[in-house]
């Protein structure tokens, strides 16, 4: 298991990987300050092709989605260690 910090002061741990694509892998994270709270962690390594474009795009369409109860909520995206993640 990994622990990783995450903006603002998030501290997630990691507990499984529960997918991968075509551009990375998604975590089950749990949050290590409320453990009851758990979440999905998606990743993507920096330098892809397009990477950052593609990373803007999907948080761009969740944020525009954010009072849906269809879609899943953004808690936290950026950069970590060249590592793109989102926190859903």
């Amino acid at each position: 298991m990994h622990t990783t910090s995450f903006p603002p002061n998030i501290m997630l741990q990691i507990l499984r990987r529960i997918g991968q694509g075509g551009y990375g892998l998604v975590f089950q994270v749990v949050n290590m300050q409320n453990p009851v709270q758990m979440a999905a962690m998606k990743t993507e390594p920096v330098g892809m092709l397009n990477d950052d474009q593609i990373l803007k795009m999907e948080v761009h369409v969740l944020k525009k989605l954010d009072k849906s109860k269809h879609a899943c909520k953004i808690y936290a995206a950026g950069k970590v260690i060249m590592i793109n993640q989102i926190i859903l």
